[in-house]
Formats: structure tokens, sequence, C-alpha cells
């Protein structure tokens, strides 16, 4: 008798347990739920958090394929848990064998502090940034957090480490180069430095090395002579030909300067070609008589 009352425990099971399988394919699909649910988050700065999809199904093993981050595919994602460390829309592509695939909604996820440069209204990320600031010329640091806390802040503005006196709220002006960062104390996220942002005046910026051509033609246009100043060259020769490549005069040139006589040419546009061992440099020149 007990042999008996064992089966018939294990065939009252198996009936009751198939029977929700079939409400399951009947109801139109398997069943899986994540937690936390579906909602917008804030993440504090050097926060993380996790979503982790469970299976409920019994008939259809379900598990997730891969994750999305604002619409791209997060490489190595084929875990049912996947963690979150900052910004963005998330969704988990779920494959459930026959059923398919199944897209979730989106976890939306914002930063519960960003600095913003105003007056453009550029979002800093919390990375090292450069900025430069024209002469004479300011810009504004402003700090938004979105949380419900945010008028029991404390700030503290500091450039290059040190405090800045009396920049204790949200925003500063910026005057002058340095390396600006913000430290505050919330009630939501505790104590964090934001932003490592250097500041450089434009006008202490590395000035461009100029770059010298080989040789100045002067004037130009010219009407009856042509000035040469040459920069690289010693004994050079000198070659004027027109735009089909026909060469109009040959002349050696000994000096740092020359002048040359042009004014047997008609008006239009010449080559000046200087020749100085294997280096070839050439300019173009206009001949007008106005």
């Amino acid at each position: 008798m007990r042999v008996k009352k064992i089966y018939f425990i294990l065939f009252f099971y198996f009936l009751i347990n198939n029977s929700f399988c079939q409400n399951e394919k009947t109801a139109g699909g398997p069943d899986f739920n994540f937690y936390p649910p579906i909602s917008t988050f804030l993440i504090c700065p050097n926060e993380s958090f996790q979503i982790i999809m469970h299976d409920n199904s019994c008939g259809t093993s379900c598990g997730v394929s891969y994750w999305m981050k604002d619409s791209i595919i997060i490489p190595g994602s084929n875990s049912n848990t996947l963690s979150i460390t900052e910004a963005g829309n998330y969704k988990a592509i779920v494959n459930c064998g026959i059923w398919g695939l199944w897209e979730s909604e989106a976890w939306v996820v914002k930063k519960n502090f960003t600095i913003y440069k105003l007056p453009e209204n550029v979002p800093l990320s919390s990375a090292f940034n450069t900025l430069t600031l024209c002469s004479n010329d300011t810009f504004q640091l402003k700090l938004t957090d979105l949380s419900n806390s945010a008028a029991s802040n404390h700030y503290q503005w500091q450039k290059n480490g040190i405090s800045i006196s009396n920049a204790t709220t949200n925003v500063y002006t910026v005057a002058d180069s340095g390396s600006y960062t913000l430290h505050i104390n919330s009630l939501v996220c505790g104590n964090n430095t934001l932003g490592n942002y250097n500041v450089i005046c434009r006008d202490t910026l590395p000035v461009p090395e100029k770059i010298i051509p080989d040789f100045i033609l002067f004037p130009n246009p010219a009407n009856e002579k042509l000035n040469i100043q040459l920069n690289n060259f010693d004994k050079t020769t000198l070659t004027i030909h027109d735009p089909a490549g026909e060469i109009i005069m040959t002349k050696i040139i000994h000096d740092k300067t020359a002048e040359i006589d042009i004014s047997f040419l008609k008006n239009g546009i010449y080559y000046v070609s200087l020749k100085n061992g294997k280096t070839i440099t050439r300019q173009k020149i206009i001949k007008s008589t106005q």
C-alpha cells in the first residue's frame, strides 16, 4: 500500500505540473521576469546595481541571449545578470527556445549628478576634460542633481586642489586657467568629488611653428621685375615655364636675392621652379601689366 501511495503522489504531481505547462502554452508564451522591475533609476558616482532575469517557465527554458545599451549590443553579455555602472537605456533579448526571442522594455538609467558647461549647456563627462577659455572671457560650470534632496547638498569648488573662497553653490564662474573640481556632500550619494576640468587660456596655448617657404617671390602679380629671396638655397637654377610645361627662360642664381626681368612675358599664369641638387621647389606667379 505504501508503494502505491508514493506512485499516486508522483502521478498527481506530474498531472498538475503538466496541466500548468499546458496552460502556459495555451496562454501564448513562456513565463519570466526581471528584478528590479523595468523602471527609471538614478545612480550615484561610482555606484552600480544588477538586473537579474528569473525564468519561471516549466515547459520551456528561457535565458538572456544578450543585453543592449542604447540599442547597441554589449559584448559578452550572454548572462542572465547584468551589472550597470553608467547611464543609458538597457534592454534584454531573451531566448525561449520554441517560443523564439523576446525583447524587454528599457531600464532607463540616469546619473544623479551631471556637470554642464554654460552657456552652451554641454554635459561634461566625469573623466578628464580640457576646456579652452578666450582672453578676458568667462564660462560657467553648473551641477544638476536629479534627486529629491538637492536642496540639502553642500558644495565646494576647488582650483588646483585648493578650495575657492565663497564658491559653495552648484554654479561656478571660471575666469582663468587651472584644474577645477567640485566636492559635494549629498544625503543620497554621500561625499563625492566630481570633475577634473583642465582649463587652458587660449593666449597660453602653444603657437604652431610657422612654415617658412624655400623661396619668396614678390611682387605677385608682377609687371616688369620679379624679386626672389632664397631661404634654403645657395647656387640655384631658376626655370620659368607656362601652364603647358614649355620652358620660357632658365637662369643661374648665385646669391640669396635676385631680380628677374619678366617684361617680355605676356599677361597670364606662369610657374617658377628652383632646383638645388636634387631638390626642386615650385611656385605660381601672375604676370600682369595692370
